[in-house]
């Protein structure tokens, strides 16, 4: 695109409409994102939580997430306000980043399947599961995945640098640029496939097919459940049905991660993917309505990092109930400090007055004698 052709579809409304998607909506999501992951951490890690198997996986997702947000998300916002892009201050930098953000979006996505996994073999295999769902395997588990994402996003570290090209006698720089025309290929065409698999595919498949597994089981059970129990000893309230309900709640949370797993991090893969043929087909307005797009599926696929600690006080119930007794304990423990203090007072307050009537009565009894 030639620079009149740029200023052209630089005046329509969508182009100026996503600028201002880059420049409102990074600042709340990282303000979101960053209160919601921390909290997460800290209800995650009560004795109550803690205990879970699952507990380890969400707060190294939380810490992924925030990973995400800060270098990713963080670093569109300030190239978009103040027009510097953190990747071009230098060679190494470029690298770092740019292989910081893939890992934390493909290790945010592969800890979500793990999760997903851990729990099917819990409900479908619960007597193997306390030896084989332990604590210690989960931290082998993560740091498996973690070493696989690593390896398979270091070709980054490779193929992207500084690039000089000289045009007319004239040295120009091409900040984090492609090291070849044969990476460029590979970049544009072969790795937003490979990424996808990576990012959605492969995951999405994952947790799709465990909450299939998962509400085959729970719909089993409770079958079962009602064969062996009259109808009419399920009174309302019972421990049947409120053992049904927490089944059908494990359902309802894993489907709702999925959903908004699919919805957040789909668009921006296809983006990806049909960008190189959108951008050799449009010009004008069809141009800025694809640049539009951009910040559109940007922000869907950061939401995701950002509100998981609302989907668990939506749909967890023990979670909810973790972060509520969190703030009544603290109520607690300052009614009980004021409750303390009262009393040392108004203890006190009474020695002070025994002193006070016995000076009074010794001096009474003085001025008798006398």
């Amino acid at each position: 695109m030639n620079s009149s052709d740029y200023l052209d579809y630089t005046y329509y409304p969508e182009y100026k409409t996503g600028v201002y998607i880059w420049k409102i909506l990074p600042p709340i999501l990282i303000i979101l994102g960053t209160t919601g992951n921390i909290l997460s951490i800290i209800v995650l890690r009560r004795k109550n939580i803690q205990k879970s198997v699952c507990s380890i996986y969400l707060i190294v997702l939380a810490v992924s997430d925030l990973s995400v947000l800060y270098t990713g998300l963080l670093r569109q916002w300030i190239n978009v306000v103040f027009e510097v892009d953190i990747r071009e201050l230098g060679t190494g930098i470029c690298k770092l980043h740019t292989y910081i953000v893939y890992f934390s979006l493909d290790f945010s996505s592969w800890i979500l399947m793990a999760v997903t996994v851990e729990r099917v073999f819990l409900v479908w295999f619960p007597q193997k599961a306390k030896t084989a769902c332990t604590k210690q395997k989960a931290g082998i588990s993560l740091i498996a995945i973690a070493v696989f994402l690593l390896l398979i996003n270091s070709h980054i570290l490779y193929g992207h640098v500084d690039k000089e090209s000289v045009v007319n006698g004239t040295v120009s720089v091409e900040k984090c640029y492609y090291i070849s025309d044969e990476y460029n290929q590979f970049w544009s065409a072969s790795w937003p496939w490979i990424d996808l698999s990576l990012f959605c595919g492969i995951p999405f498949c994952c947790l799709f097919t465990g909450n299939l597994l998962i509400f085959v089981k729970v719909l089993s059970s409770q079958r079962a459940v009602k064969r062996r129990i009259a109808p009419s000893s399920q009174t309302p309230g019972s421990k049947v049905q409120q053992r049904d309900s927490k089944l059908s709640s494990m359902s309802v949370i894993l489907f709702t991660l999925n959903t908004v797993f699919l919805l957040c991090t789909t668009p921006i893969s296809v983006y990806l993917i049909g960008y190189s043929k959108w951008e050799n087909e449009l010009v004008g307005r069809g141009y800025a309505v694809l640049d539009m797009m951009w910040p559109i599926v940007n922000i869907l696929m950061y939401l995701n990092n950002s509100i998981n600690f609302l989907l668990y006080i939506l749909s967890g119930s023990r979670f909810r109930r973790e972060f509520r007794n969190m703030f009544r304990r603290k109520s607690n423990e300052t009614v009980t400090v004021r409750n303390d203090s009262i009393t040392r007072m108004n203890h006190l307050t009474a020695i002070q007055s025994n002193r006070e009537e016995t000076h009074m009565t010794h001096v009474q009894v003085f001025h008798t004698s006398v």
